[in-house]
């Protein structure tokens, strides 16, 4: 024991999980009996290999016939048996049966145990099938209470006395199970107390040591004369300190922070920094204190890595999160749990105890410790954003009336967007004002609204923005590129029309809304020089930026500018143009073609164009024919333009996001980790129509023309239905390791509306085109966001509905995406039918913390046969079925735990 004097919250930690003295000739038997359990199960791991394996194999579905069960030298002696069972039940619990049949810790530590007592062999050479069958019960209950142990003191690294009431409970199950018809049966059949004597039956090992841990009573004092052999043995093994290991869990004191750290989980704030000394227990059992410790606790998403850790992850010595897999190397070696995956579950106790443990179900602590339910960190798998107006007030005089009056009025929606529990606000941040002269970079205005954001605790989406403001559906505002850019890109592509670098439609009109790809060799340096600059102006606020858009094309959206304002009669829901006329394009094209073919002569009897020229390699004259006689599906030339069309998009958004991902997601970046995302636009329309439930497709002239298809290939589920170019390149830009680099994460813009929409001639399929753009994205194994396309939408209860069953919940895990980013904020906050939706989706997305809607099995747990409960009733996990005596009392039993 630690002698402390004075009452501290410290002091009394270590008195409640220390081994005590409860009863005067018990506490150094439970102290013993630790101190085996614990060098029995650190000697002997190697010797788990075999019995994991069978019982793999009938988890697997193998039939028994065909398992051999564990060699009789496996179990040459008790503790050895004893070290192999818990060690194979934490395994199958943590890494099998949890997942592969969805059962609760305990379940499936009481349904692992007792497989694995129903395969073990006796000194009379071990019992058949049936025998094993009928003797589950308590192999269950004892196997439990030793693997529980094990377990405890183990993989899920819990100390002092949550370790205690684990065993307790478990101890309970196996007296329960001994007592029962079928353990009376069992005991005088294989001679329970002369198996466990000669040390060669794992059952008979697992019910003595189960009545060992309940505390040296009744039934263990039947070999109790073996402890003297059992300590012994332990003694020659070279116990090494208990180390948390991935899945495993913590227990530490909190020694400043606690008032804190129960706000932070009711607020779902990013995160908080505290003081905790952990919970250590040496190889003789005993419990101590480490040193004094400062930790950040923080939400972290499946999405987010090192980018986003506020800045006292930078000092302190501790981080707890999800997906420490996301952070680089040395953040993960700050981390509580390492290089463990996935969720991370935080739970506070009486005593400022904390408690954090990794698994992908929450550990059930009930009665244990006073420890409440469990708060995953991570705010949940989904997250819900709003886009702010294009522009608040005037960005050249934000002192003016009328800029206050608009900062004014963007605080109040800031705070209806946090009361709605929304999780951040999605900002364009325009080219056209942050650079007016060439190299000179002003971020002063969006500094302002940022820090607004933060203030009010939301998240910042920033959205590189190197397209032009104006001349498209909801744009209200005029903020054209730079004005010094075009004749600057015009020199580096070393002619003298301004114009070179825009693109020039099948019209002949020319875009001033974005450059166009094929400048991207000259053009490339005016993204990266701004890219920079964003990196070292926003260093400070990286850990509240959940994600940095970058705009591939007109609108922000990764398309051509087929049907925007420059050019007449292209309009939803009309073909478009074609946006492929430049001089720049039309070179592009003839050197595509030539390098596919070989020569001119190759591309002329591909094309089955005699005497074609290198120079009359060009973009389809006659448009309308072209779509009309549907050659872009039909013909060879036709299929090849469109492939080269799409190709030349897909390379242009690999350019960009490359770019980005090299600057932003570089190793000494404050960004890395943080979510690079892109937008893919929803054209929907001359998509097809809905007869008799089948979906039947047009010409989809729409969507080729804005460069998203190819048409070589027959559109269908193996090709994202002519969108695998674009997930294809999603796909290669992704880190090839979490943690060294930032995802890159497609956002689809058209959740919303419904398939039909606007009558037979428009041919719309909007709802068609979301559920299997996510489906393909899935398919690719892409994460993949989404936007409403219109914010006149959100008035509409309709479109909420749809996009309700598109989007991941807890509850709707297989759906498809990630994050809905609602366009505007005003049309949510100060919409009733947006507020009232909002809430209720925000209901699904983001449960109260507490028990895991996504998990059945936690909210219904395995009863704890505690004095005063009622006898539980028999159980069923997957056909097998647990029954106990119903006229058993446990709390008449010898040695039942207090």
């Amino acid at each position: 024991m630690v002698a402390n004097s004075a009452d501290t919250s410290e002091n009394l930690a270590v008195k409640h999980g220390a081994i005590e003295k409860e009863t005067s000739g018990s506490s150094s038997l439970r102290a013993e009996v630790f101190d085996f359990a614990s060098s029995a199960i650190k000697g002997f791991a190697h010797d788990v290999i075999k019995p994991v394996t069978g019982i793999k194999q009938i988890i697997s579905g193998k039939p028994a016939a065909e398992i051999d069960p564990p060699s009789a030298e496996q179990h040459k002696s008790g503790y050895i048996a004893g070290a192999m069972a818990g060690q194979a039940l934490d395994f199958l619990v943590a890494q099998v049966v949890t997942k592969k049949l969805g059962l609760g810790v305990r379940a499936a530590t009481i349904f692992t145990s007792g497989t694995l007592a129903a395969l073990a062999p006796t000194e009379a050479g071990g019992l058949d099938l049936k025998e094993r069958t009928e003797n589950f019960t308590v192999g269950a209950g004892a196997m439990a209470a030793y693997g529980g142990a094990g377990s405890a003191l183990k993989s899920f690294g819990l100390r002092g006395t949550l370790a205690k009431g684990v065993i307790r409970e478990a101890s309970a199950g196996a007296f329960a199970g001994a007592i029962s018809a079928q353990g009376n049966s069992l005991l005088k059949t294989h001679h329970f107390a002369d198996a466990s004597t000669t040390g060669e039956s794992m059952l008979g090992w697992a019910a003595t040591g189960a009545a060992f841990h309940a505390g040296g009573k009744g039934l263990g004092r039947l070999s109790s004369e073996l402890m003297p052999e059992v300590l012994s043995r332990a003694g020659k093994l070279e116990p090494t300190a208990l180390k948390p290991e991935a899945g495993a869990s913590r227990e530490f004191v909190i020694t400043s922070g606690k008032e804190a750290l129960e706000d932070f989980k009711r607020s779902r704030d990013r995160g908080l920094s505290v003081q905790v000394r952990e919970l250590l227990t040496d190889e003789n059992g005993k419990v101590n204190l480490g040193d004094r410790k400062s930790m950040l606790v923080q939400h972290l998403s499946a999405r987010e890595g090192d980018g986003r850790l506020l800045p006292a992850a930078k000092t302190a010595d501790l981080l707890a999160s999800c997906n420490p897999e996301n952070l680089s190397e040395a953040n993960q070696a700050k981390h509580v749990f390492g290089k463990a995956e996935g969720n991370v579950w935080l739970y506070t106790g009486k005593n400022n105890r904390l408690l954090l443990t990794a698994s992908d179900v929450p550990v059930d602590v009930t009665n244990v410790n006073g420890y409440k339910q469990p708060f995953k960190l991570n705010r949940g798998e989904t997250t819900v954003n709003v886009m702010s107006d294009l522009l608040i007030g005037d960005p050249t005089n934000m002192d003016s009336d009328k800029s206050k009056a608009a900062l004014a009025d963007f605080r109040r929606q800031l705070v209806e967007t946090k009361k709605l529990r929304m999780d951040g606000v999605s900002m364009d941040f325009w080219w056209g004002l942050i650079e007016k002269e060439q190299g000179k970079y002003d971020f002063s205005y969006f500094h302002k609204l940022t820090d607004e954001v933060i203030k009010a605790g939301l998240d910042v989406t920033t959205v590189l923005s190197f397209h032009q403001c104006g001349g498209n559906v909801g744009d209200t505002e005029n903020i054209p590129l730079p004005k010094w850019m075009w004749g600057d890109l015009a020199k580096k592509i070393g002619v003298t029309d301004w114009r070179a670098g825009m693109y020039k439609s099948e019209q002949g009109n020319y875009s001033p809304e974005y450059i166009q790809p094929w400048a991207d060799a000259h053009a490339k340096a005016y993204y990266s020089d701004l890219m920079i600059a964003f990196r070292q102006s926003f260093a400070s606020k990286a850990p509240f930026i959940s994600e940095v858009n970058v705009s591939l094309g007109p609108s922000g959206e990764m398309r051509y500018p087929s049907y925007n304002s420059h050019d007449m009669g292209v309009g939803y829901p009309t073909r478009g143009a074609m946006q492929a006329s430049s001089d720049l394009a039309q070179a592009d094209l003839r050197r595509w073609a030539v390098q596919r073919y070989g020569d001119i002569n190759g591309v002329a009897k591909a094309w089955n164009i005699p005497d074609l020229t290198v120079d009359n390699i060009r973009p389809p004259s006659d448009p309308k024919l072209f779509y009309d006689r549907n050659d872009h599906i039909n013909t060879q030339y036709g299929r090849d333009f469109m492939d080269w069309y799409n190709e030349s998009l897909v390379n242009h958004g690999k350019l960009v996001l490359g770019t980005a991902q090299s600057i932003l997601g570089a190793a000494d970046s404050p960004f890395l980790g943080t979510p690079i995302g892109a937008k893919v636009p929803g054209v929907h329309w001359r998509m097809g129509w809905i007869d008799g439930g089948q979906v039947h497709l047009s010409d989809r002239s729409a969507e080729a023309n804005a460069g998203l298809i190819q048409t070589s290939v027959p559109w269908g589920p193996n090709n994202a239905w002519g969108y695998q170019n674009i997930l294809n390149m999603f796909k290669q830009l992704q880190p090839a390791k979490p943690g060294t680099s930032s995802p890159v994460i497609p956002s689809y813009t058209c959740l919303e509306l419904s398939d039909g929409q606007d009558g037979p001639n428009a041919q719309s399929l909007p709802h068609t085109a979301a559920l299997r753009f996510g489906q393909a994205a899935k398919t690719w194994g892409l994460e993949v966001d989404a936007e409403n396309a219109l914010s006149g939408t959100l008035y509409s209860g309709s479109s909420w509905d749809s996009m309700t069953g598109l989007m991941k919940t807890p509850l709707d895990p297989s759906n498809y995406y990630s994050k809905l980013t609602l366009l505007r904020m005003h049309d949510v906050v100060d919409n009733p039918v947006g507020r009232d939706k909002v809430t209720h989706f925000l209901d699904r997305v983001h449960p109260q913390w507490g028990a895991d809607p996504g998990n059945p099995t936690f909210r219904m747990p395995l009863p704890v046969y505690h004095a005063q409960t009622v006898p539980p009733p028999a159980v069923n996990f997957n056909n097998i079925e647990l029954k106990l005596d119903p006229n058993l009392k446990p709390e008449l039993l010898p040695g039942f735990p207090p």
